[in-house]
């Protein structure tokens, strides 16, 4: 059973490794493409902006594909961590300082409520990486009287309003659905030049019915 771990768990990292980060730099080459494209030859545009979704829908596939191959690391470890060892792999591929705060917990999270929390920790650092430019993030990863609650904050570049009102603005509505699945929910703070903050929440489960 170890073994058959492990070589999956080498498995996850290589198609991590690789097909990940070819795709995170196919989308930065699609984004450098849109700042130079004339306004005018809306067929270029309308195909690049095709060709976004398509490695859009790969990067959740391969995102998929990972998390269904190392479960291990929510069964066996916990949900901390697992979000300690994705933080590593953040810091490994991008160089950017990561804080994490995220004590063993009593209690597990109910699998399917730690796999949408790290699946939200998951697309927060993609996010970061993509759009940010921060020079440093924090993350906490806590539980209150009212459930579990994952933090994420970086010092970046930060967004407006109007960016912050936008409903679907870097992935959020997916976010939102996954915790609002289990009764939580996802919100987001932010200032231009002074970084963003995601706060994702998920209530614990009340207790069993005593007989």
């Amino acid at each position: 059973q170890s073994v058959r771990e492990e070589e999956k768990a080498r498995i996850a990292r290589e198609v991590h490794d690789e097909l990940g980060s070819t795709l995170t730099a196919l989308r930065m080459d699609l984004d450098w493409m849109a700042e130079r494209l004339p306004p005018d030859m809306e067929p270029l545009r309308e195909k690049r902006a095709a060709m976004v979704r398509l490695v859009e829908s790969a990067v959740a596939a391969t995102r998929k594909i990972v998390t269904d191959l190392r479960p291990s690391i929510l069964d066996d470890l916990g949900l901390a961590a697992a979000v300690r060892w994705e933080a590593a792999e953040f810091k490994k591929h991008t160089g950017v300082p990561i804080e994490v705060e995220a004590p063993d917990m009593d209690g597990a999270v109910q699998r399917e409520a730690a796999l949408a929390l790290f699946r939200i920790f998951q697309e927060t650092l993609t996010n970061v990486a993509r759009h940010a430019k921060a020079r440093r993030v924090w993350v906490n990863l806590a539980i209150n009287e009212e459930g579990y609650v994952l933090q994420v904050r970086d010092d970046g570049a930060g967004m407006d309003e109007k960016d912050l009102v936008k409903t679907n603005s870097h992935g959020l509505r997916g976010m939102r659905e996954r915790a609002q699945q289990f009764g939580g929910d996802v919100s987001v703070s932010s200032q231009p030049g002074r970084g963003t903050t995601l706060v994702a929440s998920v209530p614990t489960p009340p207790p069993p019915d005593q007989p």
